[in-house]
Order: structure tokens, then sequence, then C-alpha cells
């Protein structure tokens, strides 16, 4: 923590749903998300105020790609 402010933050599908910080630089989903929506509404968690930032889904290739 620096000037008390959160540097990271991890949290469920479920709390992510109500997170709306705008200054997320970095959204890491591990794993396929349910749905196109669902995925779209994850991944625009970050740069919400219009600065640079990524996003990125970590896969597990024996469960992932099978599914």
């Amino acid at each position: 923590m620096r000037n008390g402010e959160i540097e990271i933050l991890c949290a469920t599908t479920a709390y992510g749903c109500g997170l709306n910080l705008p200054d997320v630089r970095c959204v890491v989903c591990f794993g396929l998300p349910k749905n196109m929506s669902s995925w779209m509404q994850e991944q625009g968690r970050a740069g919400r105020d219009g600065q640079p930032s990524r996003a990125v889904i970590l896969l597990n290739e024996k469960y992932d790609i099978n599914r």
C-alpha cells in the first residue's frame, strides 16, 4: 500500500461485477469466462479513466481448451 492506495485487488467474478474503480490498469482472468458477455464485463474493468491498461486471460491447456 502506498499513500493509502490499493495496488492489487483479487476478486471473484461475483465481487468483480460490483467493482467500479476508474483507475484499474490490469485485469487478469484465470480461465475462460462463462460466455462472451461475461468476458467483456470482466475485461471492461480496466482503463475506465482512459489511461493505458491491459486485460489478460490465463488458460490451462488441458481444462480450458477442451471447454
